[in-house]
């Protein structure tokens, strides 16, 4: 049964330049990115998959005969290698116990919860061939009671995910399958297909794994087969371990099964082997594994100590460049305890032992092949042996064979119609064969185009070979696509297919074929939600890689963006491991243009800000009486409305505010500053209630008049605001041939928050000598409701919170009380790129009235003095995100600030002299960042930009 065919898109790295654009002074500078792998564009790929075979018969470790030390039961003591892993980064180890004193478990890994390599009853012989990493030319193995061991280095391997069918082990094994504690379901019961996640975890890749090395340690009924993806393994009864590789399908899933009773299972994956990707120049290099496809099926033979030589040829190898085969090699009882091996058993014999009562369970061993021919021989004895051939390790001289390879496309079907406006690609796949040498690669090409790309592959569990091109089309038009495949020698075929294409409009929304709606009628259903970890109660149809994307449910008030790299099977349901995926693996065309205008406090909720201030070192102290300075205004009691025109000189009047507003953010803070010899105390009122502030500012005022207390002063504000967000994004994509389009184009991205404040300030201060603080603190903070529509088939869900904050920036010496002086400002601030003008900084207003000041004494004294500035006033941010995560921020400072020297000698007296200017000043900070199809298109930052606004101005005397 031929497997189906992940849809998934990827590409290569490419230099690529994009513009990362810094507003003030629009510096453009080169970045890295991954690029676009333009058409006939492919990855290199190492000429080699480092891997060596040890001849040398010579053991590691034979503690009988003295050549090393008996295996001990401490984990932290290593195994050293005596230089047979010739600095390679993992072995192919076999371990043998010739005779276990008692019940032996031989384990590796993490020794709190070790994996299981080997385990023998108390008198039986028994061995195993399995993958460790080196570390210090050592590795990680120990036993559950001292015991007698041989180890042999059978292969070294050097591996690296770009490297396809390298080996690479995992530092740690990682547990996919327990079900002692319900991990990857209940026990084993005959006739049950139980499916374990192998792939996505403790260093696997998620996708583009062609094989995994994996133990599988079982406790049985009784004695049956142990079915691995339709191999079947006969094991005895009670407890038995394998190592053997096994290929994931597209959920990076294996199936096990009994063919009868019952038993345990725990599945620990040790290894694993990349395969190609999409547009990589070879499928294949030197020393790369390859399946098996034609010789799938068990071969039983009768094998016989003759002498000095190995007369038992075995067939082995399933491509004519091979150069050693894996394979899984098992044995009934013979009469004695011999060692069963591949290659002429003279001298020392090496090999499989084979216990007389036990045989020897399947296990790994790597046959030298000469003409696909392998040699299996016998120490001692005649026993029935089992080869079961897993695949091939190629070398660097292909022989082309007697047959050609062949390759058909078996889907789209020629003559069918397709139209790209939804997903911008269709899916081009079939299979392939190479009888002779092992595969190089299926290019995909168009007369029109010549290469556009390579094929990726997958192999099912019956040796098939498939492969898959997401494919495109520039224009609307019949295209004809080839498919050529290519083996090692350089023998090749093609198939070709005619399709007429409707190419993907400009106001097409086009959407990824990997991508899964789920939560809605009719779709997968999440019952279970955490971080990066969702739940079902059967295994959805989607694969690794895809994207699962859901509208906002009870449970899911951002909605859910995230992309899936593995599934495993807990008790009854099935636990899908996520991790954030990028916008472009959704979206690749979109037109988004969204106004939040908020009007009803429904759903919105407020919570404290609990982030430590920044500016100055301060002492910040929160109170709490349960006042909540920080509420939200609704009718009459939103007050954004202008000051009426002060009768004391100024400039014309700013217009008004540009339309009613229904709902505001109220917001009341109050700080009280006191300054001692070290950094300023600052303590903040806001929700202590009226009486808190009542002492606080009784506080200041009897530090006017005794000398003996700190220098401090209290500053109160009575804020509200009001917030529009505004956001565009509008994306087409010139397409050409690949899944991946030539080029992006930003007809628009532009994000602006219109704000309405009016903001009155007070204070109190008694500072003999000039004392300075500048801080920000954000104070609390309001969830607003999401955003939601549909762009395409898919919801888009904006989240957005507004948090409010207070700006002090205080120089001065005071003893004065400055009762409530206020402005009212509407100002729209962000920034705009477009096709046509490149990036602007969006900037209107601001528009405006105020309020201006006077300077009282405080009780107990007679004069009031004030010089220096103080500048105060709210901080507004809007933090806006797709799905909880994509988006930009804007914030703006609207502080109300007065500077200059007053003296009024005597406070019963109106006469005042100094002068004095009142200001407004916004400090406007804006980000966002744009990323589709892996390309950084705009890194935007309107950064700390103060403009300051002079509202009234006078000199007095």
């Amino acid at each position: 049964m031929m497997r189906s065919l992940p849809r998934r898109l990827r590409t290569g790295v490419a230099g690529v330049a994009v513009l990362s654009v810094t507003l003030l002074g629009l510096t453009a500078v080169p970045a890295q990115a991954e690029g676009l792998l333009a058409e006939g564009m492919l990855l290199d790929v190492a000429d080699v998959a480092p891997m060596a075979v040890v001849t040398d018969r010579l053991p590691v470790v034979d503690s009988q005969a003295g050549w090393g030390s008996a295996l001990g039961t401490d984990p932290l003591v290593r195994v050293g290698l005596r230089g047979s892993a010739d600095g390679h980064a993992a072995v192919l180890l076999r371990v043998t116990l010739p005779q276990a004193a008692s019940d032996t478990v031989l384990s590796t890994g993490d020794p709190a919860a070790p994996s299981t390599v080997l385990s023998a009853a108390a008198g039986q012989a028994a061995s195993t061939t399995v993958l460790l990493p080196v570390t210090n030319d050592s590795v990680a193995l120990w036993a559950s009671v001292t015991a007698e061991v041989r180890i042999e280095t059978v292969a070294a391997f050097d591996g690296a995910a770009a490297v396809p069918g390298s080996t690479i082990a995992l530092p740690t094994p990682v547990r996919r399958a327990d079900t002692a504690v319900g991990l990857g379901g209940p026990l084993l019961t005959a006739g049950d297909t139980r499916l374990i996640g192998v792939t996505g975890e403790g260093g696997v890749a998620s996708e583009l794994v062609r094989a995994v090395y994996a133990s599988v340690t079982v406790e049985l009924s009784e004695p049956t087969d142990l079915t691995v993806n339709g191999l079947r393994l006969p094991l005895p009864g009670g407890p038995s371990t394998i190592t053997s590789v096994f290929t994931p399908d597209e959920k990076g899933l294996i199936a096990l099964g009994l063919a009868a009773g019952s038993g345990s299972l725990q599945l620990d994956v040790l290894g694993w082997m990349p395969e190609a990707d999409t547009d990589f120049e070879q499928a294949n290099v030197v020393g790369s594994f390859v399946h098996s496809t034609e010789r799938t099926t068990a071969q039983q033979l009768r094998v016989a100590a003759s002498g000095t030589r190995a007369d038992r040829p075995v067939d082995t190898a399933d491509t004519t460049d091979s150069s050693y085969s894996l394979v899984l090699l098992s044995a009934e009882p013979g009469a004695q305890l011999a060692l069963l091996g591949f290659g002429p058993q003279q001298g020392r014999a090496s090999g499989v032992a084979v216990d007389p009562a036990a045989g020897a369970l399947p296990q790994l061993a790597i046959a030298p092949t000469i003409d696909s021919t392998s040699s299996l021989a016998l120490s001692r004895g005649a026993v029935d042996a089992t080869v079961i051939a897993l695949g091939d390790f190629l070398h660097d001289a292909p022989r082309r064979g007697d047959a050609e390879p062949s390759v058909t496309i078996t889907a789209p079907l020629t003559q069918s119609a397709i139209d790209l406006g939804e997903n911008g690609a269709f899916l081009l796949e079939g299979t392939l064969d190479t009888p002779g040498a092992a595969l190089d690669r299926v290019e995909i090409s168009s007369p029109g185009a010549g290469l556009i790309g390579t094929a990726e592959f997958a192999t099912g569990s019956d040796g098939t070979v498939s492969w898959s091109f997401e494919a495109s089309a520039p224009d609307d038009g019949e295209f004809e696509y080839i498919a050529t495949v290519f083996d090692r020698s350089g023998a090749s075929s093609s198939d070709s297919v005619h399709i007429d294409i409707t190419a993907a409009d400009a106001d097409d929304v086009v959407i990824s074929m990997n991508t899964v709606l789920v939560n809605g009628a009719g779709q997968p259903v999440m019952r279970g939600v955490s971080a990066h970890s969702v739940s079902f109660e059967e295994l959805p149809d989607f694969d690794t890689n895809d994207v699962l994307v859901s509208d906002v449910t009870d449970t899911l008030p951002d909605g859910f963006f995230e992309r899936v790299v593995s599934a495993n099977r807990v008790g009854d349901l099935w636990v899908v491991s996520t991790v954030p995926a990028s916008l472009e693996a959704v979206f690749y065309q979109a037109d988004i243009d969204e106004q939040l205008v908020l009007e009803d406090p429904a759903g919105i909720t407020r919570s404290d800000d609990t982030s430590p201030p920044t500016g100055d070192d301060v002492t910040f102290t929160d109170i709490d009486n349960g006042d909540e300075g920080a509420f939200i205004a609704t009718g009459d009691d939103v007050d954004l409305a202008p000051y009426p025109d002060p009768a004391a000189p100024a400039p014309a009047q700013l217009a008004a505010p540009s339309a009613a507003v229904m709902m505001a953010f109220a917001f009341k803070p109050a700080l009280l500053v006191k300054w001692s010899s070290g950094a300023p105390d600052v303590t903040n009122l806001t929700d202590a209630g009226a009486d808190a502030r009542a002492a606080a500012a009784a506080e200041v005022e009897a530090s006017a008049v005794d000398e003996e207390l700190s220098l401090s002063a209290l500053v109160e504000a009575d804020t509200q605001v009001a917030v529009t967000l505004t956001m565009v994004l509008d994306i087409t994509m010139r397409w050409k041939w690949k899944v991946i389009p030539a080029s992006v184009d930003v007809n628009e991205f532009t994000v602006k928050a219109t704000t309405k404040v009016k903001a009155e300030v007070s204070f109190k201060a008694s500072v003999e000598w000039e004392r300075n603080v500048n801080l920000t603190k954000d104070l609390v903070g309001f969830t607003l409701p999401s955003i939601r529509f549909m762009a395409g088939p898919v919801p888009v869900v904006i989240t957005n919170k507004l948090t409010l904050g207070l700006m002090v920036d205080l120089k001065l010496s005071a003893t004065v009380t400055v009762p409530m002086f206020g402005y009212t400002r509407e100002e729209t601030n962000g920034f705009s790129y477009t096709k046509a003008n490149g990036l602007t900084r969006v900037h209107e207003g601001p528009g405006g009235s105020f309020k201006p000041l006077t300077f009282d004494g405080m009780p107990g004294t007679t004069s009031a003095d004030f010089e220096g500035t103080l500048a105060v006033g709210p901080r507004i941010k809007l933090d806006s995100k797709m799905y909880g995560v994509f988006g930009p921020n804007v914030s703006a400072g609207a502080q109300l600030g007065v500077t200059g020297a007053v003296h009024r000698p005597d406070i019963s007296k109106p006469e005042v002299s100094g002068s004095v200017e009142m200001y407004a000043r916004a400090a406007i900070e804006a980000r966002a960042e744009l990323k589709i199809l892996r390309w950084t298109l705009l890194d935007v930052k309107l950064a700390d930009k103060a403009f300051t606004y002079s509202l009234w101005k006078t000199t007095f005397g």
